[in-house]
C-alpha cells in the first residue's frame, strides 16, 4: 500500500504494509520552500545494497564528531571538529555543522549569512531522510530497508561449538555470531559456508 503524500513528503519511505500515517515534513516544509528544494532536479542516482542496521547509518549522521575522522582523506578538513547546533522539529532533527568558514559572518551583516556557504545545514526527515545542503547542490541519502526475506533456521548439534567454528573456519566459512552460552539452552554460534548460507551451531545444556 502506498500513501496519498504531498511532492516533498516523497522524501519519505513507501513500504509495502503501512501502520498508521506516514509523518509529514510538517514545520520543515517552509523551510524546504525557501531553499528552492522543489527547483532541484536529479543530477546523479547511486544506489547501494548493504547487509547492515541502517538506523546506524542515520545514527552516523546525527554525530558530527565523525565528519573529520570517517572523511579525513576528503572533505573533513573543510569542517571545524565536532562543532554544530542541533534542534528537534517535531520527530526531524535540523542539525548546522560548522565549517572553516563559519567564523567569516562574525564580520558580515546577518542578511548575508548563508548556511550552504558559511555552515551545512542537515534535515534528517523521519523516518529515512538525510538531506546535506552543499554550496552548490543538495545531496539526499534515502535508508530503504528490505527487511528479513523468508528464511529456514537450521541447527546442527555438535559436541564442541568452539572446535567446530574453527574447524568450519580452517574450511572457508566466517563466524556470523560468536559462540555464546544461552541460560537452559547450551552454548551456540552462527557460521556462514563459502557460498553465505547461513547455520547454527550448537552443543545442547546438560540435564539437570
Amino acid at each position: 500500500m502506498v500513501q496519498e503524500t504531498s511532492d516533498r513528503d516523497l522524501l519519505l519511505v513507501a513500504a509495502r504494509q503501512l501502520r498508521g500515517p506516514l509523518p509529514r515534513a510538517g514545520a520543515l516544509d517552509c523551510e524546504l520552500e525557501a531553499i528552492g528544494l522543489g527547483n532541484h532536479r536529479v543530477y546523479r542516482q547511486r544506489a547501494q545494497r548493504r547487509v547492515a542496521n541502517w538506523k546506524l547509518i542515520i545514527d552516523a549522521f546525527l554525530e558530527v564528531y565523525h565528519v573529520r575522522r570517517l572523511h579525513a582523506g576528503t572533505i573533513g578538513p573543510f569542517f571545524v571538529d565536532a562543532v554544530s547546533v542541533n534542534d528537534s522539529v517535531g520527530c526531524h532533527v535540523r542539525s548546522m555543522i560548522a565549517r572553516e568558514t563559519t567564523p567569516e559572518i562574525r564580520g558580515l551583516p546577518p542578511q548575508q549569512w548563508n548556511p550552504q556557504v558559511h555552515a551545512t545545514l542537515v534535515h534528517f526527515i523521519f523516518p529515512n531522510s538525510v538531506l546535506i545542503y552543499h554550496p552548490d547542490y543538495i545531496s539526499h541519502l534515502g535508508m530503504f530497508p528490505e527487511g528479513t526475506p523468508p528464511h529456514w533456521n537450521v541447527y546442527f548439534n555438535v559436541e564442541d561449538v568452539d572446535a567446530s567454528v574453527a574447524k568450519a573456519e580452517e574450511l572457508g566459512a566466517k563466524s556470523a555470531v560468536p559462540a555464546m552460552d544461552v541460560p537452559g539452552v547450551g552454548r551456540m554460534a552462527m557460521v556462514g559456508d563459502p557460498q553465505g548460507a547461513m547455520f547454527w551451531l550448537m552443543a545442547a545444556a546438560a540435564a539437570a
